[in-house]
């Protein structure tokens, strides 16, 4: 009886903790946007699509602010400590990659996470132009 108690207090406490993990997945279709009250903490990565993508973090100027980026699959850091506010990142499809930050103080912080492949083909540069093509009609017998 007392195992069955511990075994469902144990799932419980797994179940809580993975549903507020969730709400820290950053991909790149969805930005994410917290509060670090101690200043220092991880947000989690995992996008669909291998590739280059850049991780960008929007936090007040005054604060400091150092992260590194871990790779939970293979167990192993991809980047050393970075202090800039944009990084390339080569992620992997289906991976989850976790973004340990320490800042200096209460902060606001916002990480938006963009593949490079679709922000290049969405730049002004490369906008379409209408073809000038006249319609011929073609009659087959």
């Amino acid at each position: 009886m007392r195992s069955n108690v511990l075994l469902i207090l144990i799932w419980l406490l797994v179940g809580f903790s993975s549903h507020a993990q969730l709400n820290q997945i950053l991909t790149e279709v969805k930005s994410l946007s917290i509060f670090s009250e101690s200043g220092k903490g991880s947000v989690y990565l995992k996008v669909n699509k291998s590739s280059d993508y850049i991780l960008t973090f929007d936090i007040s100027l005054s604060s400091d602010f150092v992260y590194m980026v871990y790779d939970v699959f293979n167990k192993q850091y991809i980047t050393d400590k970075i202090r800039q506010k944009d990084v390339k990142l080569k992620l992997n499809k289906d991976v989850l990659y976790a973004v340990i930050y320490v800042t200096s103080g209460n902060v606001n912080i916002n990480f938006v996470l963009t593949d490079l492949d679709m922000s290049i083909i969405s730049g002004s540069v490369l906008r379409a132009k209408i073809a000038n093509i006249k319609n011929k009609i073609i009659l087959f017998y």
